[in-house]
C-alpha cells in the first residue's frame, strides 16, 4: 500500500513539473508611440523594456512574453489596443505611455481588473482606481522644484504658454497650486497641439517688456519650434521648460535655440543603468526607458516571488517597499503613485546635464 502511494505521489509530482515547464509564459502588454511625432520615445520604452527582459534571470525570462502594441500616443487607439491585449492575447498586465492615452485605458483597467503601470503625468490616470499605477515623478514633485528655482533666479514676471494636451494641463493646473505668490503670470495662452505657429504669442511677449522668462509648457514637437521661432523675432528671454526639453527630436527642431535653457525633470536613472542602456542602444534617447525597465522587474519580481496572476501582480505593485531599480530607491503611495524625486537639468550640446553637475 505504501509503495503504492509512493508511486501515485511520483506519478503526481512528475506531471505537476512538466505542467509548470510546458505552462503558457505570463504576457506583459506594452502600449506605446511606436509610430507617429513621438516614436522617438515609445522606442526608448521599447529599448527599457527590452534591455530589463535580456537581463532577468532565465528562469524567470522563460516565464514572460512581451507584446507590443503602436498607439501613435492617440486614445482611440488606446483603448483599441488595450482590448485587443486583453481579450485576444490575454495578458496579465500592461504596461502604458503618456497622460492622455492612460487615461483613456485606466477605466478598462478597473473594469476587467487587469493591472497597468502608467508612465504618466496626469493625476487623474491613477485616481480612484484599483488596477492602476502610476511609474513617473508627479507633476506635485515637479513643481516643488520648479517654483524654488524660479525664485532663486529671481524671476518674479513670467509668460507662460501651455498646449491642451492632458499632460501639459496637468502640470498647468498643478503650477497654479504651487504658486503662493511667488511669481504673476503676464501672458497665459493655450494652444493645440496641432499648433505650430506661435509667432501671435511670441509678438505680444517682445511688446510686454517686464516679462523676465517664458514657460513653454508644450507638447512633444511644438517646444523647439517655439524655441527657433522665439530666436528668429529676437525674443532672447530664458526659456523654462518640464520634460519635453529633453527631447531629441526637439532639440533639433530648436536649431541650437534650447542650448543653455533649464527645464524641470525626473532626476536621472542610475549611472550603471545609463551606462547598459547607452552601451546597447548607442546614440538612441533615454527618454523613459528606465521607467519602463523598471516597470517590466516589478512584474517579473512579482511573478519570481510566486504571484503571477492579475491580482497578484496588481498588489504587488501597489505594494512596493524600498525597491532598487534604474530610477534609484523608492516605494509605492497609497494614492496609487510612486516616491520618485525630480531636478534641474540644462540642454547642452553635449546632451541633458543635471544642473548640480555643471556647478560641480
Amino acid at each position: 500500500m505504501l509503495n503504492k502511494s509512493i508511486q501515485l505521489l511520483t506519478v503526481f509530482l512528475t506531471f505537476s513539473i512538466t505542467l509548470s515547464a510546458n505552462a503558457a509564459p505570463i504576457k506583459i502588454g506594452v502600449i506605446a508611440p511606436l509610430t507617429g511625432d513621438t516614436a522617438a520615445w515609445g522606442e526608448s520604452g521599447r529599448n527599457g523594456a527590452e534591455l530589463a527582459l535580456a537581463r532577468l534571470p532565465k528562469d524567470i525570462k522563460k516565464q514572460i512574453t512581451i507584446i507590443y502594441e503602436d498607439d501613435q500616443q492617440e486614445p482611440s487607439a488606446a483603448v483599441t489596443a488595450f482590448k485587443k491585449l486583453t481579450e485576444q492575447d490575454g495578458v496579465t498586465a500592461v504596461i502604458s505611455f503618456a497622460s492622455n492615452t492612460s487615461k483613456a485605458i485606466a477605466p478598462l483597467a478597473d473594469q476587467k481588473k487587469v493591472p497597468v503601470i502608467a508612465i504618466a503625468s496626469d493625476a487623474e490616470v491613477v485616481k480612484g482606481r484599483s488596477y492602476v499605477v502610476n511609474l513617473w515623478v508627479t507633476p506635485e514633485e515637479e513643481m516643488k522644484v520648479l517654483v524654488p528655482e524660479l525664485s532663486r533666479r529671481g524671476f518674479k514676471n513670467i509668460a507662460r504658454i501651455s498646449a491642451t494636451h492632458v499632460f501639459n494641463l496637468a502640470l498647468r493646473d498643478t503650477l497654479d497650486m504651487a504658486n503662493q505668490g511667488n511669481f504673476s503670470l503676464l501672458i497665459d495662452e493655450e494652444y493645440p497641439v496641432e499648433t505650430k505657429d506661435f509667432r501671435p504669442f511670441l509678438i505680444k511677449v517682445k511688446n510686454l517688456k517686464k516679462v523676465e522668462a517664458i514657460y513653454v509648457n508644450l507638447f512633444f514637437g511644438q517646444t523647439g519650434l517655439f524655441a527657433k521661432q522665439a530666436r528668429q523675432l529676437g525674443v532672447k528671454l530664458p526659456l523654462i521648460g518640464v520634460e519635453t526639453f529633453e527631447d531629441p527630436n526637439d532639440v533639433k527642431l530648436s536649431e541650437g535655440a534650447l542650448f543653455g535653457q533649464w527645464y524641470i525633470q525626473a532626476d536621472d536613472a542610475s549611472s550603471d543603468f545609463v551606462k547598459l542602456y547607452q552601451e546597447k542602444f548607442p546614440g538612441k534617447s533615454i527618454y523613459a526607458a528606465a521607467n519602463i525597465y523598471d516597470s517590466v522587474n516589478l512584474i517579473a519580481l512579482a511573478i519570481k516571488n510566486g504571484t503571477g496572476t492579475t491580482e497578484g501582480i496588481n498588489n504587488a505593485i501597489h505594494s512596493v517597499k524600498d525597491f532598487s531599480g534604474a530610477l534609484g530607491h523608492y516605494s509605492s503611495t497609497e494614492d496609487n503613485k510612486f516616491t520618485l524625486p525630480a531636478t534641474v537639468k540644462v540642454v547642452t550640446k553635449n546632451g541633458f546635464e543635471k544642473l548640480e553637475d555643471l556647478k560641480s
